[in-house]
């Protein structure tokens, strides 16, 4: 549990120095059995939008099938009966937040 714990203060510590150092807005969300991480890779403004609302274009986790609707988020669950995969999909969001984060800062530098 301690590494799932350290894994998760590191993907929320990524996103907010990607939110500080960059121009992107990334939503980290915890609520009582997991996490999601979503966002705007040049901010909300500047997303692409479908209809008249921005569609985040950073959706790191698979976006799973729910009563047959497709969220646009995906979840890592880490509540106790689902928790046995946590850790290997948060070293994963840690690495999709890394490339993010050298992506943007490698456009910021051009």
């Amino acid at each position: 549990m301690s590494k799932v714990n350290q894994l998760v203060l590191d993907c929320a510590a990524k996103v907010l120095r990607i939110n500080e150092t960059t121009e992107a807005e990334i939503h980290f969300e915890i609520d009582g059995t997991g996490i999601e991480c979503w966002g705007y890779k040049h901010g909300y403004d500047n997303a692409p939008k479908v209809g008249n609302y921005p569609e985040p274009d950073f959706v790191p986790l698979p976006t799973p099938a729910e009563n047959g609707t497709t969220s646009f988020v995906g979840k890592i669950y880490i509540a106790d009966d689902l928790f046995a995969d946590a850790e290997t999909q948060l070293r994963a969001l840690l690495e999709s937040l890394n490339a993010l984060e050298k992506e943007l800062l490698t456009k910021e530098e051009k």
